[in-house]
């Protein structure tokens, strides 16, 4: 299943933490987060919000065309580059398929 942003209706976008160069109990607010995505040429507009579970983040954008432009352009925080995904890197690949397709 899809998941879909809470008010607009754009699926998120994930990354996992680690990825930031942090290590797993390293803290980074939503604020610190939103600031970097900022200096991606997005702005306050752009972003719904984000979250974070355990290792995971989503990020949650207005439109799906600032959607597209973030995924197709990633991101960098503190100088690294960050991989963006579709769906949770988390889940395997036959847990994300529709599943009136499945055999």
């Amino acid at each position: 299943m899809e998941e879909k942003s809470i008010t607009g209706g754009v699926p998120p976008l994930f990354f996992k933490h680690r990825e930031l160069g942090l290590g797993q109990n390293e803290k980074l607010s939503v604020y610190e987060l939103c600031k970097e995505l900022y200096k991606n040429n997005l702005n306050e507009d752009d972003i719904e919000g984000a979250q974070r579970i355990k290792g995971l983040w989503r990020v949650y954008m207005n439109s799906a065309e600032k959607r597209t432009y973030l995924y197709a352009n990633g991101f960098f925080f503190r100088n690294i580059s960050v991989t963006l995904y579709d769906q949770n890197p988390f889940i395997r690949n036959e847990e994300n398929e529709d599943p009136d397709n499945r055999c």
